[in-house]
């Protein structure tokens, strides 16, 4: 019989390791603050260590609490990958792919048609999540994670360059008189996105503009942003791989083109013998699509 402590105990000790919080780690775990704190209690007793140093902005795991926390992290996750594994195998393939609302809406979507076609069969189905990360990545949830989070990848793990980004401002064509330099552009109506609050600025240095973009209408996503500039309300900030098809059909202009922004885009999937044929083809066909 193995000597281990209850599964329960150090389930509920890698929540409050992740959150840094006895409270956050209930709360995701839909348990109370005296459950997570007992469980935690007793797995110190059972190891006679303490995991935890108290102080009142939450807790920050001790010298053991990490080395039991990377033991944690191995062990679940593996555990994870395995029962996600088998679970595949009795079931219909599933190819799940992550990556933001806007890149899905603008840039997979209208390509994936061409890859359903010629490679998927009736019993493939391709899925997306849009709110994936490194982390469900990470645990066997998803396939494929496209992002612009660049992160040191571990074992099992691979990372490619998907596309360098260039970003830009993008308008409907005949918005306005097409402006010909950046600080007219910076002075006009501009439109913002919340996942990319940065993106104005950003562009405005990398073209050597000394106005700080504040003004504007603001919109959840970078998709909506684009839409909007499509009606006719103003200049959003895009990436060229998003807005490519858009400028291409005539639906949008890129008044003063894009410059190289600094971050890029990477394509994470797993490796070796946890990553099918039918995952690792949509992998090479997507990495093909940006060359």
């Amino acid at each position: 019989m193995r000597k281990l402590p209850p599964l329960r105990a150090l389930y509920c000790f890698e929540a409050v390791s992740d959150h840094e919080s006895f409270s956050a780690a209930a709360g995701a775990l839909n348990l109370t603050h005296g459950a997570i704190s007992h469980q935690v209690r007793s797995l110190e007793d059972w190891l006679g260590v303490q995991l935890f140093s108290r102080h009142r902005g939450g807790v920050v795991l001790t010298a053991d609490g990490e080395r039991l926390k990377r033991a944690c992290t191995m062990a679940f996750e593996r555990l994870e990958m395995e029962c996600q594994r088998m679970k595949s195998t009795s079931e219909a393939r599933v190819i799940t792919i992550g990556c933001s609302s806007s890149f899905l809406a603008h840039w997979l979507l209208p390509r994936l048609r061409t890859f359903a076609y010629g490679h998927t069969t009736s019993e493939t189905t391709l899925r997306f999540d849009t709110t994936a990360d490194w982390k469900t990545l990470r645990r066997g949830k998803i396939d494929l994670l496209i992002t612009g989070d660049c992160q040191r990848t571990g074992a099992g793990v691979e990372m490619c360059l998907f596309a360098d980004d260039l970003i830009g401002p993008v308008c409907l064509p005949g918005y306005t008189e097409t402006p010909g330099e950046p600080d007219r552009i910076l002075q006009g109506s501009l439109l913002h996105a919340k996942s990319r609050p940065n993106a104005w600025r950003e562009w405005g240095q990398a073209v050597g503009s000394s106005t700080i973009p504040t003004d504007g209408q603001v919109f959840e996503t970078l998709s909506l942003s684009i839409e909007a500039a499509r009606a006719g309300f103003g200049f959003a900030i895009a990436p060229e791989i998003v807005v490519r098809e858009e400028i291409r059909d005539g639906n949008l202009i890129a008044p003063l083109g894009f410059v190289t922004a600094h971050h890029a885009t990477y394509l994470y999937s797993h490796t070796g013998r946890n990553l099918s044929k039918s995952v690792r083809s949509l992998r090479d066909w997507l990495l093909n699509q940006t060359r």
